[in-house]
């Protein structure tokens, strides 16, 4: 779906860029975000949650779904594994109480 849109501009250049890009970001992205076997199972359960939440046709429990997912995965890109200090509803981590 991102090529269609970036092809959707019509410029050559600018669609040959993004898909070098596209390809240097892969290749760093599975060197920082390489899944051990602690985090497969979670992961495709995460997987699995999205995909019921299209199978029963609930958009909202897809999203909600999708968003914990993403959230998890920036989580085990940047090494924090710890869910007590994660707010698991923002983009950003919570900061410990004092």
């Amino acid at each position: 779906m991102k090529y269609t849109l970036i092809d959707f501009l019509g410029n050559a250049i600018i669609s040959s860029a993004y898909r070098v890009n596209l390809l240097k970001l892969r290749i760093f992205r599975r060197e920082q975000t390489r899944l051990d076997e602690a985090h497969v199972i979670p992961t495709m359960r995460e997987h699995l949650a999205v995909l019921e939440g299209l199978a029963t046709r609930e958009p909202r429990r897809a999203a909600d779904a999708i968003a914990a997912h993403i959230l998890r995965a920036r989580d085990r890109a940047l090494g924090l594994h710890d869910a007590a200090t994660v707010d698991r509803t923002s983009t950003r981590t919570s900061r410990p109480k004092k």
